[in-house]
């Protein structure tokens, strides 16, 4: 199905997730490697996740900013549903504080302060994040840090929350980094809870270790699920 992709050649896959499919493709028209993220097959004709997938799509297509991972189009084609993405070539900053442990000031200031500045512009433009990790930061071979990973975002400027496809989907974010007030009800907080989220990559930064053990993540973890369940 994805060999007739438009104009696009899939080459890899990048990385895989519940709800999408992350590929590196090349543009045939320029011959210029791009990254595709589609909408998984299983929920293609469920219309929250459609919903929530075009929501993230267009946010990003709107997006302008230096540390902001670039939305280049978005594709609607029969049953297929992606957008494409500049591709990064580089490594997250989960993969890299696993691979260095403790990062010097120098380098943790050089990349903190462009993370700080792309949550920053999402703030500005009444947006929250709602998963602030490690593995969402991308280091370029440029130096240059990317945001990246939009569906969990909450557009604040949405007053009618039935239009914002992601609510009620299921507890958005990852356990080690969200705030408590998000540990207890996602739909409910407000920007400083990215802010939150941020502290907690500084202190792994800095300390080169997670700032709570295994037990308190299971347990988080096992909140989360009865929290879902309910939910759902």
């Amino acid at each position: 199905m994805l060999s007739s992709l438009k104009h696009y050649s899939i080459r890899s896959i990048l990385g895989k997730g519940g709800t999408a499919t992350v590929y590196l493709a090349v543009d045939n028209y320029i011959q210029n490697e791009v990254a595709i993220k589609v909408l998984n097959s299983d929920f293609i004709h469920n219309i929250k996740m459609r919903n929530a997938f075009l929501m993230e799509a267009n946010l990003l297509y709107k997006t302008e900013h230096p540390n902001i991972v670039k939305v280049n189009e978005i594709i609607v084609e029969g049953d297929i549903l992606a957008y494409v993405m500049d591709n990064i070539e580089g490594e997250n900053v989960k993969d890299k504080l696993e691979n260095t442990g403790i990062l010097r000031d120098e380098i943790i200031f050089e990349y903190f302060i462009q993370m700080l500045d792309a949550v920053d512009f999402l703030h500005q433009q009444k947006m929250i994040h709602r998963d602030i990790k490690p593995a969402n930061f991308i280091i370029g071979n440029d130096g240059i840090v990317k945001l990246i990973d939009f569906g969990s975002v909450r557009d604040l400027a949405l007053k009618n929350t039935d239009n914002d496809a992601s609510e009620n989907l299921s507890q958005q974010g990852t356990p080690l980094y969200m705030s408590p007030e998000q540990v207890r009800n996602s739909n409910e907080i407000a920007q400083q809870s990215d802010i939150y989220s941020l502290g907690v990559i500084l202190w792994q930064m800095v300390t080169g270790k997670k700032p709570f053990d295994s037990k308190y993540t299971d347990l988080i973890d096992l909140y989360m699920n009865i929290l879902n369940n309910e939910l759902g």
